[in-house]
Formats: structure tokens, C-alpha cells, sequence
């Protein structure tokens, strides 16, 4: 009679016990999962650039903010066209500020570019800005533009 009262006290505990430490493993275990899986970046740096173009299969028709997320260094500048039924649109993007943009220009070369060819046309008009700020990628642009239908991505290096 001892034993089974002894018993009904000490085997309830354990339960409870272990299903607090199953909680605390599940609870751990879900953030440990959740933080993983965010992995790096595909860009870390701009010499990293082309796995965009390997990786392409990764974005083609999903928004373009899909594949803005993968580049770690800022986006300095960009030119877009909107393209019309004869031709593609796209957003050329580089890792240069203006200035340097402008120094490669006037060599009759461009800096390292990433192109993103988009679904459809888009509107591009930036005459409400001033002329250091032309070609600047802001935040605001990446939220007008993010939702833009990746169709393919080429990158050149700088020439």
C-alpha cells in the first residue's frame, strides 16, 4: 500500500518534469532552427556579384526585392528602362556612387553591373530629382520598383 501511494506521488512529478524540459527543448530547438535557416547573403561583396547570374533560377519570377535581399553591400546607383513590347525592361544597378560612376563613364566604361530584366514596363521618372541625386537607389525606390517580376539577371564586370 505504500509502494502504489509512494508511487502515485513520485511517477506525477517526473512527468511533469519531463514535459517541462520537452518544452524548454522544443522552445530551443525552434529558435535555434528559425536563426539558421536565414543563412548568409549571395552577395557579401561586390566580387561576389556574378553568383546572381548562376543563381538566376532563384529569382526569375519572383519580385525583385526577392532578389535585393541577397545583395549585402548597398546599392549605390541605378538606370533603368522601362522597356515597350520591342524591347525588355530592366534596372542596371552598381555598387558605385555617382562620382565614381561618372568617372567611368567618362572613360567610355561602366562599373560592375548587375542588369535585372523585369516582366512587363515600369515607370522610371526621376525628374524630381536633383543632379547628385539622379542616379542614387534609395529606399523608396527599392519599395516603387520591389514588387517588379524578376525575368533574368546578367552581371558585367567592371570594362
Amino acid at each position: 500500500m505504500e509502494v502504489n501511494l509512494i508511487l502515485q506521488i513520485i511517477v506525477p512529478k517526473k512527468i511533469i518534469v519531463m514535459k517541462q524540459i520537452f518544452k524548454i527543448f522544443t522552445i530551443i530547438s525552434l529558435f535555434a532552427t528559425n536563426s539558421f535557416c536565414h543563412g548568409q547573403q549571395i552577395v557579401q561583396n561586390p566580387s561576389e556579384a556574378k553568383k546572381l547570374e548562376l543563381n538566376k533560377h532563384q529569382f526569375i519570377g519572383k519580385p525583385l526585392k526577392t532578389l535585393l535581399k541577397e545583395i549585402g553591400p548597398k546599392i549605390e546607383t541605378s538606370l533603368g528602362r522601362p522597356g515597350s513590347t520591342e524591347r525588355a525592361s530592366f534596372i542596371n544597378f552598381y555598387f558605385a556612387p555617382k562620382k565614381e560612376y561618372d568617372k567611368y563613364r567618362s572613360q567610355n566604361k561602366f562599373p560592375l553591373t548587375i542588369k535585372v530584366y523585369l516582366k512587363g514596363t515600369f515607370e522610371w521618372d526621376r525628374s524630381n530629382r536633383t543632379k547628385d541625386n539622379l542616379l542614387n537607389w534609395t529606399k523608396e525606390d527599392e519599395e516603387k520598383y520591389g514588387n517588379l517580376i524578376v525575368e533574368g539577371v546578367k552581371v558585367y564586370n567592371e570594362n
